[in-house]
């Protein structure tokens, strides 16, 4: 298993809960990595690209004589060219490094750095932007004369690759219209040895053999081997080649996908493209989402896997849900850790996302760590991963400013709050309230807002953890000895937070509630979501207040409808909106 650290910026501030100070510490995540259980068999594979991993790349371009006498913009054409593939390779982003050689001849004897006609125009990672790359570039000059290309791969192997950096991939590009005047199978294979990549393009009169040696040690093998008849073709073939550098570096696949806590995943080829995964769930989950799920690659895109994430769990879920989490003194860091735990299995059992559960979560002791909002994590990985790096700290109880705190700052739109969903809030303690005050006021105001689950731990305060509870108090009230035991009621857990949302959606409003001598017409039963058109008898006309109805104005500016609509207190009571209005003789 691997976490990757969270980088957390902390502000401390106060909020006002009742007639007190709050002392609250709002931790802001900068950046969340990636987080997998893994998969045993197989295993996830790493997945490459050229945006995520260190290239090396190098131009080695012909400056010979016979170029020379191509045409006068046959080297436009090269330096044009050049600064095409660099651009498309994206090296403005610090990842990939270019580095230009240009040569011609090769003195017998002579070390490199007294070659004239083997010249490193440009060192690797000396231009970090376009800019700088293109200006070195339109500044080289053609050298003229002879054509050895075996002394240029050697010379570019041994010294200007010597500068590349530690686990870079290395590309070699080799530009040229003529025959070697030199041996090219030893030095290339020196290359290719190393685990450079050679990409040959030949121009006009080149050895096609020569080509095929040098890029793959053969011949009759047109692998990374480019052919065009003149100079100013060569930007015909930049898009091929760019795609042939970047499968040579890149290793496509799917992400790994998160193995259910409460079921198994088994793949076939891991996250390769054409594998196919099946989820089975554990006795007593259902499955949610796919079966199976297959990598499949798609034209200029990367590949991903068909069908929706697959989920072990008690019920399909869209309601918010907030858990508040003591971590005071008496807890201990073992025990933090298994409610961590605790919180990461009950997690796994909904799908989350803005169209289905969405998360929000505190911790407390003598301050509230209010830790992230419902709309801060859409996605089941990232937010476990989240959960791991919850940290335990403090000493004191209060649970009445936590609770006083949550109906203030988690029930509004700000907080990714979902109106008229339900709402879910489980608290998990295991002390008494050093604040009972707040503790009296604020317990019963949450259960307006929120069906509260109520969990007590070792020494808690029975009588607290029941107050805190929602009715029907044997639904929403849970007390364990241990923490550990915490772990083996995770299902029972999911099934009264399914409880909970079924209870709010089976919610009726009362008719009696309406106003009377309307005709009212419904397109259900009272039930939550529910909507009643208001509407006079023949001879009467609606009247009411414009800022409280739903009414539609006549041409005449009579209110003529209005709607009534059955709304979710969060609680799990549900009520009208208010909609004042009367008929009176038209």
């Amino acid at each position: 298993m691997s976490w990757y650290l969270l980088r957390l910026c902390v502000l401390t501030i106060c909020a006002v809960c009742g007639n007190e100070a709050a002392p609250v510490r709002i931790l802001e995540s900068k950046t969340v990595d990636w987080w997998s259980r893994g998969l045993a068999n197989p295993p996830w594979r790493p997945i490459q690209n050229i945006s995520s991993i260190p290239v090396d790349l190098i131009f080695l371009i012909d400056g010979s004589g016979s170029v020379e006498r191509s045409g006068l913009n046959s080297f436009l054409s090269i330096k044009s060219w050049v600064k095409q593939v660099a651009r498309g390779l994206n090296s403005s982003k610090g990842n990939v490094q270019m580095g230009v050689v240009q040569f011609s001849h090769h003195y017998k004897n002579l070390p490199f750095n007294r070659q004239k006609m083997l010249q490193t125009v440009l060192h690797l990672g000396a231009c970090l932007d376009y800019q700088c790359f293109d200006y070195a570039v339109d500044h080289m000059k053609i050298m003229g004369y002879t054509t050895f290309i075996g002394a240029a791969i050697n010379k570019t192997v041994l010294q200007d690759f010597a500068k590349s950096r530690k686990g870079a991939k290395q590309i070699l590009i080799l530009l040229t219209n003529g025959a070697s005047d030199d041996d090219v199978s030893y030095s290339s294979e020196i290359a290719r040895g190393k685990g450079i990549k050679i990409f040959s393009i030949g121009v006009g009169d080149y050895n096609l053999n020569e080509l095929q040696v040098i890029s793959n040690g053969e011949k009759d093998n047109n692998q990374r081997v480019y052919q065009v008849s003149s100079f100013d073709k060569l930007s015909s073939i930049t898009g091929n080649l760019h795609e042939e550098i970047k499968s040579t570096i890149e290793n496509p696949g799917c992400q790994p996908l998160l193995t259910p806590i409460h079921g198994n995943l088994s793949c076939s080829q891991a996250n390769n493209v054409g594998s196919v995964c099946t989820t089975s769930c554990d006795h007593g989950y259902s499955l949610f989402g796919s079966e199976q799920r297959i990598c499949t690659s798609y034209p200029d895109a990367w590949p991903t896997w068909t069908g929706s994430i697959s989920t072990c769990g008690a019920c399909r879920g869209k309601f918010d849900l907030l858990f508040i989490v003591d971590s005071s003194s008496s807890v201990g860091a073992k025990n933090f850790a298994i409610t961590k735990d605790f919180l990461m299995k009950i997690i796994d059992t909904f799908e989350i996302g803005v169209q289905h559960v969405q998360v929000a979560v505190m911790t407390y002791n003598r301050v509230v760590n209010d830790m992230w909002d419902y709309k801060k994590y859409q996605s089941k990985d990232l937010l476990i991963q989240a959960v791991t790096e919850l940290y335990y700290n403090g000493t004191g109880t209060k649970t009445g400013q936590a609770l006083g705190y949550a109906i203030k700052h988690k029930f509004n739109k700000e907080s990714g709050r979902r109106m008229h969903i339900p709402h879910i809030t489980v608290v998990v303690t295991d002390g008494r309230s050093q604040d009972k005050s707040n503790f009296s006021i604020f317990a019963p105001k949450l259960q307006q807002l929120s069906n509260v689950i109520a969990v007590g731990v070792d020494k808690a305060d029975k009588e607290e953890v029941r107050a805190m509870a929602s009715k029907p108090k044997t639904s929403n009230y849970l007390l364990e000895n241990t923490y550990w035991d915490l772990l083996s009621r995770v299902r029972n857990m999911s099934t009264q937070i399914c409880a909970a949302q079924t209870r709010h959606f089976n919610a009726t409003c009362p008719s009696a509630a309406m106003v009377p001598g309307l005709n009212i017409k419904c397109d259900a039963r009272n039930k939550v979501e529910t909507h009643c058109t208001v509407s006079c008898n023949p001879g009467y006309k609606l009247v009411g207040d414009i800022s409280s109805t739903h009414c539609q104005k006549t041409p005449q500016g009579d209110f003529e409808q209005c709607t009534y609509k059955c709304l979710s207190s969060g609680g799990g009571d549900a009520v009208w909106n208010h909609v004042f209005a009367s008929c009176r003789v038209g």
